[in-house]
């Protein structure tokens, strides 16, 4: 999209007239063509890119791979972690566009495969709604992933209740390192906690919300992000967590990087 400024008839004039008859959000995507600019505050409060963004992530053969699933009907989303004493690191990212479930759930067989293949165990986190039949198909989402032997566990939640979790690893830190990092390649997840994903804009006369907005591309992968922290946290005690004794899946040989590129 080219923007206003390189565009022989637009000036700063023209620029100025339609900031006043266009809202935040239409200044932010269609003007400056800046789509992660929030029309309202952030939902996660505390991630900063030369803290949380890392380059070059790299992955613990000796750990579970973690896969969270949104299965929104126009964009699937599945995110890749993993968990090591309590710290979340966000390795990939992958979303679908109008794609069958099945489809996408293939695609995502083949992603893992190609990129984490030697990983010894997976574990599927998503949302409970995928347990619900709909009329256009008798089997529920959580049942066509289990078609092939992808068994996803999840429990209800609240907005509250995932927002204390990230919020509490975004801002605590170990070794100056903090708890949650995201690899650079994710970039919707990247931009969704610089403010793509955000509560909706205020408006006179209506109350604000408690839940981000539904804007139909940041929310999908930080959705699915959610499921995995929400299902392996506790809410009261977001350093605690029910995942496995992990020192089970540890590789002595083990390469750790936390994006120093080392």
């Amino acid at each position: 999209t080219l923007h206003w400024s390189n565009h022989p008839l637009k000036t700063k004039s023209w620029y100025e007239n339609e900031k006043i008859r266009r809202t935040k959000r239409e200044i932010s995507e269609e003007l400056d063509i800046n789509y992660v600019a929030s029309t309202g505050k952030p939902f996660y409060d505390g991630y900063h890119i030369e803290d949380h963004r890392r380059k070059d992530l790299k992955w613990n053969t000796g750990l579970a791979m973690l896969r969270g699933w949104d299965f929104g009907y126009h964009h699937p989303a599945c995110v890749f972690c993993q968990i090591e004493r309590t710290r979340v690191t966000v390795l990939k990212e992958v979303m679908g566009e109008d794609e069958s479930l099945r489809d996408f759930r293939d695609r995502i067989i083949v992603v893992s495969n190609e990129h984490f293949h030697l990983c010894k165990e997976w574990k599927d986190y998503g949302d409970p709604a995928g347990n619900q039949k709909s009329d256009k198909d008798d089997r529920t989402s959580i049942d066509i992933l289990a078609e092939k032997d992808m068994h996803v566990i999840f429990q209800p939640s609240t907005y509250k209740q995932r927002k204390a979790i990230i919020e509490d690893k975004l801002r605590t830190y170990h070794e100056n390192i903090p708890m949650l990092i995201v690899d650079e390649s994710c970039r919707i997840i990247d931009e969704g906690f610089q403010g793509g994903y955000h509560y909706p804009e205020h408006r006179e006369g209506r109350s604000d919300k408690e839940s981000p907005e539904k804007d139909g591309v940041y929310e999908h992968l930080m959705n699915a992000l959610e499921y995995i922290c929400v299902n392996i946290f506790s809410v009261s005690h977001p350093d605690l967590h029910h995942y496995e004794d992990e020192e089970a899946y540890q590789n002595p040989e083990r390469i750790v990087n936390y994006g120093f590129g080392l």
